[in-house]
């Protein structure tokens, strides 16, 4: 699942979280941004950490990630 994410993907981690976007990858780490307020955060996280955020398909009860 995490094998492909591409620069510009939503994603957060599997721990829960603010949703990131993928600014870069490189081999096993994912490199993200996030804004915290008005504050730009960014951090490297292992690829296997993260999962690719969907928005709530409230219809169905629940969060929806793949």
């Amino acid at each position: 699942m995490t094998d492909d994410l591409k620069i510009g993907d939503v994603v957060m981690l599997k721990s829960g979280g603010p949703k990131m976007t993928v600014s870069d990858k490189e081999d096993n780490d994912v490199f993200c941004i996030w804004f915290d307020g008005d504050q730009k955060k960014r951090d490297t996280f292992p690829k296997d950490t993260v999962v690719i955020f969907k928005e709530p398909d409230y219809s169905k009860g629940g969060l929806n990630r793949r």
